[in-house]
């Protein structure tokens, strides 16, 4: 890969800031053989960031502001290494046993428009995730790089389109298969063949309910058993009007029944299941009160006890980037990764706040790779790795 470090000059801002730091902050342009740029921001303890425009929106003032070098938005160069984003924020000791206050957040690809969905392919020993805009899933590996996975990811029609066209969640089954949320076709699917990147063939596997067409279909999950849980809001209808009429979160069976588990949720998005198969996890994207809620499942399908298991009001008005309530995963331990205000917030099963992964930046959700010593986060434009415990 061809690589083109583009420096656009040392500058000194004379601005009448408050904050201080030792360190210079570092400014950088970067274009690759994609054609694609990246504008960053690096170096300051305060403000650890790449997103000027942000800053400068929230009334943030730069100063002895440098131009450096950094590495490739796809691969690293000479040293090795790649660029760090983001701090590991410590609220609770027992942090310590799930990741290291001092891991290091590696900024692996970036260019994306909103990265989602990520699902880490163990035999191929790759991360794949959706490019939602785009309609597109781009993967990466250590050994080559970012490229594209495939072309479209949710959207197969023709006409333009407006909202989410791309598919959002992925997962696999327990064959396997890649499980792709299609926002765009407003469906959920199975790929089927893959016999090059621009041309994915699947399957769909729930279309409607009732015979009404889903909102646009976020994120799925499967259970021990093989039965998958789902969330459709409407958010990512666009233009288009909701022909159900509500944000439904659903259990479809392994033998193919479809069940509404919930509809009271204001706008359900992340999904996950206990380790045990016994709660239901599903996170709200209300943009006065983002929350993970839980359900107990008293038998396939069918749930009760709804409970705000974690609040994340506080989190959302202390934040940056003012990121509701998204994408989560749990660990071996049952502790729940959250993508929400301020980066990946980490969650105990009884809903306590241990630390957040703060990278200030919209974050839609995370992956665990190798057996759960790494963590990959979708963040934005970016796609992130970190070491866990």
């Amino acid at each position: 890969m061809r690589c083109f470090l583009v420096l656009v000059g040392i500058a000194f801002f004379a601005c009448n800031s408050n904050h201080k730091t030792e360190n210079p902050n570092s400014v950088l342009f970067v274009v690759d053989d994609l054609g694609r740029t990246d504008l960053s921001f690096y170096g300051s303890e305060l403000y650890q960031t790449p997103n000027v425009d942000r800053l400068v929106e929230n009334g943030t003032k730069l100063t002895n502001a440098t131009c450096t070098a950094r590495y490739s938005s796809r691969s690293s160069l000479m040293s090795g290494k790649y660029p760090t984003h983001g701090f590991i924020e410590q609220l609770d000791p027992a942090l310590e046993k799930i990741i290291s206050t001092d891991a290091k957040i590696e900024v692996l690809a970036t260019g994306f428009n909103w990265s989602e969905g990520p699902v880490w392919l163990a035999e191929e020993e790759k991360i794949i995730f959706s490019d939602v805009p785009e309609n597109k899933i781009f993967q990466w590996r250590e050994k080559d790089g970012l490229s594209l996975y495939m072309m479209p990811s949710g959207y197969t029609g023709k006409a333009p389109k407006s909202g989410g066209i791309g598919s959002n969640g992925l997962t696999l089954d327990l064959n396997g298969n890649l499980i792709l949320c299609q926002q765009g076709d407003r469906v959920i699917s199975k790929l089927v063949s893959l016999k090059d990147s621009i041309s994915p063939k699947f399957e769909q596997i729930v279309t409607n309910y009732n015979g009404k067409k889903f909102n646009s279909p976020n994120d799925a999950v499967f259970d021990r058993n093989g039965n998958m849980y789902f969330t459709d809001p409407s958010f990512g209808l666009g233009k288009e009007k909701s022909d159900i009429g509500f944000n439904g979160v659903y259990f479809f069976s392994k033998n193919g029944n479809l069940l509404l588990v919930n509809k009271t949720i204001d706008k359900p998005n992340g999904i996950a299941v206990s380790n045990d198969g016994t709660i239901l996890y599903v996170s709200d994207s209300n943009s006065e009160r983002p929350s993970i809620w839980a359900f107990d499942i008293i038998s396939e399908g069918k749930v009760k006890n709804k409970r705000r298991l974690f609040d994340a009001t506080k989190a959302l008005h202390k934040s940056i980037d003012k990121q509701k309530a998204d994408g989560m995963k749990l660990d071996s331990k049952g502790n729940i990764f959250f993508a929400g205000p301020g980066g990946v917030l980490i969650i105990n099963p009884n809903g306590k706040h241990l630390g957040t992964i703060r990278l200030d930046k919209p974050t839609g959700n995370c992956e665990f790779a190798n057996n759960g010593k790494t963590l990959f986060i979708t963040c934005d434009d970016y796609l992130l790795r970190v070491d866990l415990k």
